[in-house]
């Protein structure tokens, strides 16, 4: 009876803190493409530190308004941007990548190879060998049984710009122009 007890607690001890061991760490998957995700975030952190004062205009319909602040929900603002990244692991061949560098400025241009992608176009703009773009353009389009929309998107240092259109199967049509400032 003691020659398996013996064994018994070395095994019962060796189980249990066996149980303890830290798991490996899950790999986060390597990006594929140009994280909008990351430089947005990144941008908002940014701003919210700045709190720059902003001249906002926006039209609808061709009725607009402009307002001057520094109280900006700047997630709330980016939003558009931060949805259209296009960094997932299941669109990993749903786009095309082109590459150009002329006159010491990189252009990296994503064109989507399927009509379903929300993100038809996504192209950045760098200056010389920057790690960043100081520019980014972004075309969206859905189009569904019950409306369709286009929206064009810009973004740089200090300002962006967002053009949006839209129809609904009844006829209803809204033409959105935002464009926001900031030093």
């Amino acid at each position: 009876m003691k020659a398996k007890s013996g064994l018994l607690y070395p095994l019962i001890f060796l189980m249990i803190f066996s149980g303890c061991a830290s798991s490996p760490e899950v790999a986060q998957p390597e990006l594929s493409f140009f994280s909008l995700q990351n430089f947005f975030k990144a941008e908002i952190n940014r701003l919210n530190a700045e709190k720059p004062e902003v001249e906002k205009r926006i039209e609808l319909n061709g009725q607009s308004e402009s307002l001057k602040t520094s109280d900006i929900d700047w997630n709330k603002e980016l939003s558009f941007f931060l949805e259209s990244d296009i960094n997932k692991p299941a669109w990993l061949h749903s786009y095309e990548v082109d590459t150009v560098t002329k006159n010491n400025q990189r252009e990296i241009s994503y064109k989507a190879l399927e009509d379903k992608l929300l993100v038809r176009t996504l192209t950045l703009l760098f200056s010389d060998k920057a790690k960043n773009p100081h520019t980014i353009k972004i075309k969206r389009s859905t189009k569904n049984l019950f409306y369709t929309s286009d929206m064009d998107l810009m973004y740089s240092t200090q300002q962006y710009e967002i053009s949006s259109k839209s129809q609904t199967l009844l006829g209803s049509q809204k033409d959105l122009n935002v464009s926001c400032s900031w030093d």
